[in-house]
């Protein structure tokens, strides 16, 4: 199965191309916010640019975080 954000026609691919060749030497790096997923994404689908490693890891954290405060706030059970 291709992957739907893979550009699909020669059209796609050449403007895939541009974008990315557009933004040699850009010196913009953020791990959360301009990354080498956000580049990838941004490159292949216009406006996409952002990272699912990103997102998954705000969300596991804020998981593991709500946990804890719940521990924290139930009374002692014995």
């Amino acid at each position: 199965m291709i992957d739907p954000e893979y550009p699909a026609t020669r059209t796609d691919r050449e403007a895939a191309i541009a974008r990315a060749e557009a933004r040699i030497g850009e010196q913009k790096y953020m791990l959360l916010a301009n990354n080498c997923e956000n580049f990838a994404r941004g490159v292949l689908v216009p406006g996409a640019g952002f990272s699912r490693q990103v997102t998954n890891t705000i969300v596991g954290v804020g998981g593991v975080v709500l946990e804890f405060l719940n521990a924290l706030s139930s009374p002692n059970k014995k």
